[in-house]
């Protein structure tokens, strides 16, 4: 199907496109391929390509990506290369829409002024950039960490401002001691980590049952108001993640995992299971005690403070130490939905707020980002070209295609991730080449990509390699 719209390119400039829609044949759960359809009517197919069309250029740095199933081709050949021309123009405009779009987001959220909120699990990666949103919204928080793999450095920015108790979530007396006096519970602590930790630490993914368990009750026994359950992605059935065929790929829709339904219920190995276990725990509290609560389903996240058992900082590191042969897990094929956790803080925020029947709801983007071009994207953003790429099919890849159907979350939360791939890569990149050192990486990089390690990379002598000093 060929539709012919004018697309604004500036003020005053218009180009005829034909836009190829490729449908599919299975409806509700199959879209094309970068988007999910969600209108009806030649007026909203134009609407939504045109819009997929700014996101996609926008997102894959001023070119459009092989996985978005939008043909474009200009009529006017000179028009077409200002369209090409204009990245560093049209970066610009997606910043400031960001910007507007979690200033509408946060419009009501006075809810978190003066709450008293404990944040399980908050030194972490994610739990660390939650702390600060909620801090900076008025909410007085308090911090429960291990610190197995957070950090006291990550909350540097808002120490002085937090209550911090160091301990074992699983010791019961621990969890009430902590959680007592709270209206409402994050729960991110987890034993956790990226593909390269989690597919090689089957029995410590396990025990987060026993962890959530103990943090769930102990919440009910404090009466706390609400808990929000930082769940996975991995919960989702394998089956429905893996290669797309004839062109279509799968967005995962919340009722698809559900240990009730059949079918449904084939998680992404044990810490898929331990996750889905938890969500169907605080079903059963919601269900006997009427405790509010939701279990955001993270997906694919990334950013600061990330370590190098996640694939982008993995993917990042390699470019640090300028491996080449550059090696990558897999064909390079998988794809993820990489969503920055700047919008992954955000939305928690927004579902702990507005769903209280503690139902899952997806977290993350609808934007499938194959391995191989998040790398070359790094090669570009850093300056670092290898010789030649390398695949080790051998290392654990995980599924082999994932990313949200976003439906629920838009209709309920009014919201989805507003950050783009680019946009939040090369402030990744910014971070971790200011604040690393390459030799310390280097040594160490093997056992960095499979183990959650506290050995400091930043302490060596000599300085970060800072983004200035890039090529």
């Amino acid at each position: 199907m060929s539709l012919w719209f004018p697309l604004l390119l500036t003020s005053t400039t218009f180009a005829a496109v034909p836009v190829v829609l490729m449908f599919p044949k299975l409806g509700g759960s199959v879209y094309p391929r970068g988007e999910q359809l969600s209108m009806t009517g030649s007026r909203g197919i134009a609407n939504w390509a045109l819009t997929s069309v700014q996101q996609r250029f926008v997102k894959t740095g001023g070119r459009l990506g092989q996985t978005c199933a939008l043909s474009l081709a200009a009529a006017d050949g000179e028009n077409g290369s200002r369209l090409l021309g204009q990245k560093r123009r049209s970066q610009r405009r997606r910043v400031l829409t960001s910007q507007q779009h979690r200033e509408r987001g946060w419009a009501g959220m006075s809810f978190w002024s003066s709450r008293k909120v404990m944040v399980t699990g908050g030194a972490s990666f994610i739990g660390s950039h939650l702390v600060e949103r909620l801090v900076t919204l008025g909410s007085s928080v308090s911090v429960a960490d291990d610190l197995s793999s957070g950090k006291l450095e990550n909350l540097s920015g808002v120490r002085s401002e937090i209550d911090f108790s160091r301990g074992d979530l699983r010791d019961q007396a621990f969890a009430e001691r902590v959680i007592k006096g709270h209206d409402v519970v994050f729960h991110l602590a987890a034993c956790h980590g990226g593909r390269g930790y989690i597919d090689t630490h089957p029995v410590e993914c396990s025990t987060n049952m026993i962890l959530d368990g103990t943090v769930f009750a102990s919440a009910v026994a404090a009466g706390v108001e609400r808990i929000c359950f930082a769940s996975s992605a991995c919960v989702y059935p394998v089956n429905l993640q893996a290669s797309p065929t004839n062109g279509h790929a799968i967005y995962l829709r919340e009722e698809w995992a559900d240990p009730f339904v059949p079918g449904a219920a084939a998680a992404d190995g044990e810490y898929g299971w331990a996750k889905l276990m938890g969500e169907m725990t605080l079903r059963a509290y919601h269900k006997q005690h009427n405790l509010n609560a939701v279990s955001c389903r993270l997906f694919t996240a990334y950013g600061e403070r990330e370590n190098e058992t996640h694939a982008v900082i993995a993917l990042i590191a390699k470019a640090f130490v300028a491996m080449d042969p550059y090696l990558i897990w897999g064909t390079g094929e998988q794809d993820r939905n990489f969503t920055y956790v700047g919008d992954i803080a955000d939305g928690m925020i927004l579902a702990a707020a507005k769903v209280t029947d503690a139902s899952a709801i997806n977290i993350g983007t609808a934007e499938h980002i194959k391995i191989r071009d998040a790398a070359e994207l790094i090669f570009k953003l850093t300056g670092f070209h290898p010789e030649r790429m390398a695949f080790d099919t051998d290392k654990p890849v995980g599924v082999f295609s994932r990313a949200a159907d976003l439906a629920r979350t838009r209709t309920l939360l009014g919201w989805e991730p507003a950050t783009s791939f680019y946009e939040g890569l090369a402030k990744t990149i910014d971070w971790y080449y200011g604040s690393h050192f390459p030799d310390a990486v280097s040594d160490r990089l093997e056992l960095l990509l499979t183990e959650r390690s506290h050995a400091d990379c930043k302490t060596r002598t000599g300085s970060p390699l800072a983004s200035t000093q890039r090529s």
